[in-house]
Parts: structure tokens; sequence; C-alpha cells
């Protein structure tokens, strides 16, 4: 009797074999999330017995995928890869902000150059889609790695000001003050004067192939630049040897956030902008964002996280992780989704938080007031009771 479903053998290379149904009409995609739910593995390639790769849009009546028939499944590794997309709201220069990327200044000082005027052939094309190159935005934020052992962030401020200044002779109001701000959490941070002077020697090296009159040998032009002094921020420190990178995302949180972090950057002191126990939390949150999309990257087969958080509500969900602080409920709520990832359920972010809440206030013990010595002891009802004689016998 014909039946209107097809019971296929789909093995791992380890040996592990499985017997799976699904109707005739079924797509590959169907039998995939049917053979992944019962191997309990994601990310999975169907090979046909002749060495053919299933692709997921044909159906298995199309494919000739007889009753019985033997396929193999291949687990294919999940590298999630954070691109340009991903950072597209950061890293497209407007006029006010651009972030550079991590690897920028790694380039700019590789191959043995001396100086950032060499350097600038490293890097040259990396901007080159900013109508007025770095030069044109306000404020550049560039990741710093010292020897691959230390984090920190420059803030150059204001950088045309310093060759273009608006009117001669005229100060400078005090927010426009061009200036590279060093942001580094360690408790004794190394010298900047090497990293400064490679971002200076950049920055007129920029200029000068933007203004093709302008040459080298200007020296009013370079004093200029020179003027572009570098301040050594007062941020939170961090209290551990290995929280440097995350705190360079704190900082860079916190002044995308606030609407006068940037223009008054390094004029004041910012130690209050957080403490080390908002970056253990980011660290945990941001744990919880690598497991959040590497689970939406096997689901949807998608390892760039720019198309990924191009869904609404990953986006939200990744945003919300980003922008909270503390509380007393996170560890409780972090748990929660986690579990739900792990148990393979579809996650609902607002119905955790919902059902975590606030947490109650704390209520104060009662203190018992204290007898003294002698004194009678209060009965059930509030009452004086007489203390009990014991009489020895006779």
């Amino acid at each position: 009797m014909a039946t209107d479903t097809l019971s296929l053998n789909v093995s791992l290379p380890s040996g592990l074999c499985k017997a799976v149904e699904v109707p005739k009409s079924s797509k590959v995609l169907d039998l995939k999330l049917a053979v992944q739910k019962s191997i309990g593995q994601h990310f999975l390639r169907l090979i046909s017995a002749d060495g053919r790769l299933l692709k997921l849009t044909e159906t298995l009546e199309e494919l000739g995928i007889q009753d019985g028939e033997h396929l193999t499944a291949l687990v294919q590794p999940v590298e999630v890869a954070a691109t340009d997309r991903a950072f597209a709201l950061w890293c497209r220069g407007s006029g006010d902000l651009y972030v550079a990327s991590t690897f920028f200044f790694q380039k700019l000082t590789a191959g043995g150059v001396e100086n950032g005027e060499a350097g600038w052939q490293n890097v040259r094309r990396w901007t080159r889609s900013l109508p007025h190159g770095l030069l044109g935005q306000r404020f550049v934020i560039l990741p710093i790695n010292e020897q691959n052992i230390h984090w920190w962030l420059a803030v150059v401020c204001h950088a045309r000001y310093a060759i273009e200044p608006e009117a001669d002779g005229a100060s400078f109001p005090l927010g426009k003050t061009p200036r590279i701000v060093c942001l580094d959490s360690a408790q004794e941070p190394l010298l900047k004067h090497r990293a400064v002077a490679f971002l200076r020697g950049y920055l007129w090296k920029e200029w000068c192939e933007r203004h093709p009159s302008a040459t080298p040998e200007e020296p009013d032009k370079v004093n200029e630049l020179i003027n572009l002094k570098a301040i050594a921020a007062e941020v939170p420190k961090q209290a551990n040897g290995f929280d440097c990178g995350i705190f360079i995302i704190e900082y860079l949180l916190h002044l995308l956030q606030s609407k006068s972090a940037l223009a008054g950057l390094g004029l004041a002191r910012h130690k209050h902008w957080f403490g080390q126990k908002s970056v253990t939390f980011r660290r945990k949150r941001l744990k919880w964002i690598a497991q959040l999309l590497q689970h939406h990257a096997e689901r949807f087969e998608e390892t760039d996280v720019g198309r990924l958080l191009q869904e609404p509500k990953l986006k939200k969900s990744v945003a919300q992780a980003l922008t909270e602080v503390p509380d007393r409920k996170e560890a409780e709520r972090f748990q929660k989704a986690v579990d739900a990832l792990r148990s393979g359920k579809e996650v609902d972010y607002t119905k955790i938080r919902k059902e975590v809440g606030p947490e109650p206030p704390e209520e104060s013990p009662k203190k018992t007031p204290k007898l003294k010595r002698g004194a009678p002891k209060a009965g059930a009802k509030g009452r004086a009771t007489k203390p009990k004689v014991h009489h020895r016998p006779a």
C-alpha cells in the first residue's frame, strides 16, 4: 500500500545514523529541519547517495529521493562574522562622528613604517567613501591595541581646525578645541607619544592629498598640526588586568548615548561615567549577545552579523543588551534567556523581562526587643505571665 511519507536514513560522518520520516511533497528545507531535530545538530548540508548537494528550495520529488534512501549530513562549523554591515550606523561618516575599524591603527603602523605620513599609504583607501576624509569629521574614534596586550581609545576632536582655523588669530570655543583625547582604563597607562605622533602624521598626509597645492614643507601648517594636543582623559579605571577591551566598549557606548560627552571630552573629569560593576555586567551581556547571534546564525544559516541584525526583534534585543544598566535581577534574566536558547525554544525577550519584573524591596529584619534581666516575659496576648515556680519534693 502506497504511503504519503518517505522514510529516509540520515547519517553523520561520525557514524551516528537516524531514521527520519517526512511527507513526499516536502522540500529539502523541511527534511533538513527534521534531521536537525532528530540528531540535535544545526547548520547542516545534506548529501544524496550519489554525492549531490541538496538545495533547500528543491522538493524531494523533483530530486527523485526514494523511500529508504540513505543520505549524509555534514555539520558546518558556524563562525559568526561582524562585517561592515553590523556597524553601518557607527562607521558611516556623517560629518559628526566616524568610528574606525579596530584594524585601522594596526594597519597604519604595519610594514615597519616610521611615521604616520608613510603609514598613510597602508590605509589610503580606508576612508575614500568619506567626502572630506577623516578631517571632514568632527569626531573620529579609533580603538588602538598596544603590542597585542592592551586596548585603549583615541578620539580625535575637530582636527580640521588645527590645519584650517576658522579665523586667523581667533581663539577656539571651548568645545571646538582641536585635540586628541586618550581614554585608557589602565591604572598606570603607557605613554602615548608614538601613537599620537602617528595620528598627527596621518592627518597631515591626508590633508596634503586632498589639497594638492599644499606641500609638506609648509612650516606653518606643520606647526598648526602640532597644536593638535594630546590629552589624557580622567576616565573610569579597571580593577583587574583583563577588562581593557570591555572598558573601551563601555567608553564608546557612553559617548554614543550621551549628547554632551563628546563636546566636552578631555576638558573635564569623566570618572563618574560608570564603574567596574557596569563593565562586569556588560561582559555578561556581550556573552549573551554572542550566544544569541550564534543561535540565530544556526537557525537561519547566516553568519553575517549585519544581515542577522536586519531582523527587527533581534536588532532590538541586541540594542537593549548594549544599553542596559546593572540591576539586581540581571543574573536571573540572563540565565532565563540562556536556558531558553539551549532548549531550542523561540525566545520572547519582552516576555522574559515581564516575567522577571522588578525585584521587590527588601524588608528590614524586625528587631526583637531585649528583655531586662528578671523582667517577666510577654505571653501570647502580650500580657505578662507569672514566672513558673518549681517545688522541690518534700
